[in-house]
């Protein structure tokens, strides 16, 4: 098989890029050129694109070279598109006075310093509420409707010195202004209930962090064990979050692709033992891998890194049922290429980013690392396996965590071999935990299993943070250099690959 024709194995590759660039584009005509009648400009190009991409394969030869350029047009301004009407609908024109609103809170209310957070709707419109810290803002929950009177402004930014562009951020968030609401200007009116799917998934999680806090754990247990299962970091105390990021597994705190690809290796492994072989056997393990995922991405709120492995890992299961095989980074091309048509702005979350260069990482780098050492030891072998993963995906993030966060945990490659075994036994002992949440005696001494994993991960993790020379921090680091990293990165796996191609064709 030529390298030509190994490239067109990802046939979604390029969609990809070319609706991601115009995601890109499209978000930097609203920030830049807002003044423009952008929705007509870009319905213009579209036209004019298809018109010339028509001409040219009427009256052109290389048929499939404007096939090519047509769809590749399309991916770009349907990018562009989509991203311009998602921040279209954050631009609201907010009188100038207080007025009197009615918003209904759509999301758990998050402590600040001095204030009370609320993600809340106004119409259709998204809002950020401040509320003063005190005894009437600590009952507001999700659900609950307020009437207040305050001044709503468009997102401004909080602090015009740092380079973070919080205005931007808010708009890409869906957020349409943001308020603070006086004392004694506000008043709880009712409890709206919504029968929707995410009000259902919400719901979910409330009755499992029900459950966590009925049985034997201390806060920081709690808050690890509520962060790795459900994907709820609200209860995580700053030390807890500062030591995981230091010891350089604060991947594990994020429910994702890791987290997900547990709960799916855990079905393979229930299926391995009963599975006879056959169709119907496929075809079974297969439709419980699709319902127990898509359950676990449901009790997680739906969060954007769950569903995106989710979907990825649906698509895996798929392709074993369609094709026998699996074709992992098409697959997660495709995932990426259908959650941003979904939500376009997507594209800018750090998690996003984050979890698809990690897990491209680890499905071109790790296979190449895993080849230079062949244990014969099973134990040596799954040590040496979770090392390769670790630096693969370490590997396909650094650039991104050194421009967003500008550390870089020196001993992560220890962390990791530590901890990912030790957060695997934990989500399993989790789902045990669940599963015997009927039964008070069965519960309650699985509880103290887990609490004993959950100490024993909060140990390991401070321990190292406690390492001298732990993280390198404030490195200076700019897009440019990013860029440049993943450019040699590319250009470092296409050399690997054709070296190897070209080794294979020679013997």
């Amino acid at each position: 098989m030529s390298r030509t024709n190994r490239l067109h194995q990802f046939p979604a590759l390029r969609p990809l890029l070319a609706f991601a660039v115009g995601i890109a584009g499209g978000d930097a005509l609203f920030f830049h050129a807002s003044h423009l009648p952008l929705i007509p400009l870009l319905i213009a190009s579209s036209l004019l694109a298809v018109f010339l991409c028509v001409f040219v394969y009427i009256f052109g030869k290389n048929r499939s070279v404007t096939v090519g350029v047509a769809i590749f047009s399309c991916f770009l301004l349907g990018g562009a598109a989509l991203s311009v009407l998602r921040l279209e609908r954050t631009r609201v024109s907010w009188k100038s006075d207080a007025e009197i609103y009615r918003a209904w809170v759509v999301d758990a209310p998050s402590e600040r310093p001095k204030t009370i957070r609320c993600r809340s709707q106004i119409g259709d419109r998204t809002v950020l509420l401040y509320l003063p810290k005190d005894s009437l803002s600590a009952t507001v929950r999700r659900g609950d409707e307020l009437s207040f009177r305050a001044v709503i402004t468009p997102p401004t930014d909080i602090d015009s010195t740092d380079a973070f562009d919080y205005a931007r951020y808010l708009h890409r968030q869906g957020i349409s202004g943001t308020g603070f609401v006086p004392r004694g200007r506000w008043l709880i009116e009712s409890y709206r209930t919504q029968s929707n799917w995410q009000q259902t998934a919400f719901d979910a999680r409330e009755r499992i962090l029900a459950l966590y806090r009925r049985l034997p754990f201390n806060d920081d247990e709690r808050a690890l064990l509520s962060a790795l299962t459900v994907g709820y970091k609200t209860d995580l105390s700053p030390d807890v979050r500062e030591s995981f990021s230091v010891s350089g597994v604060s991947h594990v705190l994020a429910v994702s692709g890791m987290h997900v690809g547990l709960i799916y290796g855990l079905i393979l492994l229930l299926f391995g033992g009963v599975s006879s072989g056959s169709r119907f056997s496929l075809i079974l393990q297969t439709l419980v891998s699709l319902l127990l995922l898509w359950i676990f991405a449901f009790i997680t709120g739906l969060s954007p890194s769950v569903v995106r492995a989710a979907l990825m890992f649906s698509l895996l299961a798929l392709s074993r049922l369609v094709s026998g095989r699996t074709i992992a980074f098409n697959t997660l091309c495709v995932a990426a290429l259908g959650m941003l048509a979904f939500r376009p702005l997507w594209l800018f979350d750090v998690g996003f980013q984050l979890s698809f260069t990690a897990v491209s990482a680890i499905l071109f780098l790790q296979p190449r690392l895993g080849r230079l050492w062949l244990p014969k030891r099973p134990i040596i072998r799954y040590v040496w396996s979770i090392c390769t993963v670790s630096v693969a995906a370490q590997i396909g993030v650094t650039p991104l965590i050194l421009f967003y966060f500008g550390r870089f945990s020196t001993h992560f490659l220890v962390t990791n071999v530590l901890v990912v075994p030790l957060v695997a036994l934990t989500v399993y002992a989790a789902v045990v935990l669940l599963a015997t949440s009927p039964i008070a005696f069965l519960c309650t001494g699985v509880a103290w299993l887990v609490k004993g994993l959950l100490a024993s991960l909060l140990w390991i993790v401070r321990g190292i943070e406690r390492l001298p020379y732990a993280s390198i921090d404030e490195v200076p680091f700019t897009m440019t250099g990013v860029c440049l990293c993943y450019s040699a990165l590319i250009l470092l796996c296409w050399f690997l690959e054709r070296h190897s191609y070209d080794t294979r064709r020679s013997s």
